[in-house]
């Protein structure tokens, strides 16, 4: 008999999916994070962002068209697009991926919070991308009816590795105030990415609608990016659990 998955497993999984969706964003999220934690010596880093050289600044600083179009583990990196393929196909697909392991996260780790905060960032949340992912659907279709996927759908992402090995599930067992943080931490640097696509399909989109879908993704994002980097900030002030 099929067992049922535990909220746990749910929760590892959700994250999975973020993560793979992500790629570079949640990556540099997780080796920020760490290098913050082991206190590098004065160094590189420590100097402005704009002032080192773009080889040595993390991949979410570099220019769209400065990132390699595939990850080290020889899959292409969201965010990237190719010259050889129209380029509002390869939003809409990346994209389209990019809303839907925001959706499966947001379910699974802050849909039912004992947070009423996060449960309202919540609700907006999947309100707002399920009618933006219903709408990029329903343009590749009749935009690109006969044009194969430029990017991988999504399908087969839980076979590969997680962020850091192993790290990823061993975060996630924490508690569910530790789940709530980290999905916080994760979709700030999910939310970054897609505002920096969302940016360059308004200069580089051939369709004006979707320039404007854009610009409104663009806007709710970077509005969601402030909110979540608020309750992050409450969850980890002094003299609360």
């Amino acid at each position: 008999m099929p067992r049922t998955p535990t909220r746990r497993a749910l929760t590892v999984l959700a994250a999975a999916t973020l993560t793979a969706g992500v790629g570079a964003g949640a990556a540099y999220a997780g080796h920020r994070s760490d290098a913050e934690a082991a206190s590098p010596s004065p160094s590189m880093m420590d100097r402005p962002m704009m002032d080192r050289p773009m080889m040595d600044r993390p991949m979410m600083d570099r220019p769209m068209m400065d990132r390699p179009m595939m990850g080290g583990d020889g899959h292409p990196r969201m965010g990237a697009f190719s010259a050889e393929q129209p380029f509002d196909a390869q939003f809409l697909d990346q994209m389209s991926v990019h809303h839907r392991g925001a959706l499966m996260s947001t379910e699974a780790m802050i849909a039912d919070s004992a947070r009423p905060e996060l449960r309202e960032l919540a609700a907006g949340m999947l309100t707002s991308q399920r009618a933006q992912l219903d709408r990029m659907l329903s343009w590749r279709g009749e935009w690109y009816p006969d044009l194969p996927p430029t990017f991988p759908t999504g399908e087969g992402m839980m076979d590969r590795p997680m962020m850091g090995g192993s790290m990823m599930g061993k975060r996630m067992m924490g508690g569910s105030a530790d789940a709530e943080a980290m999905y916080l931490r994760m979709m700030v640097a999910h939310h970054r990415l897609g505002v920096e696509m969302a940016e360059e399909a308004q200069r580089r989109a051939t369709h004006p609608r979707l320039r404007e879908l854009a610009a409104s993704m663009g806007a709710e994002r970077a509005a969601e990016i402030e909110v979540m980097e608020s309750h992050l900030a409450g969850a980890t002030a002094p003299g609360r659990s």
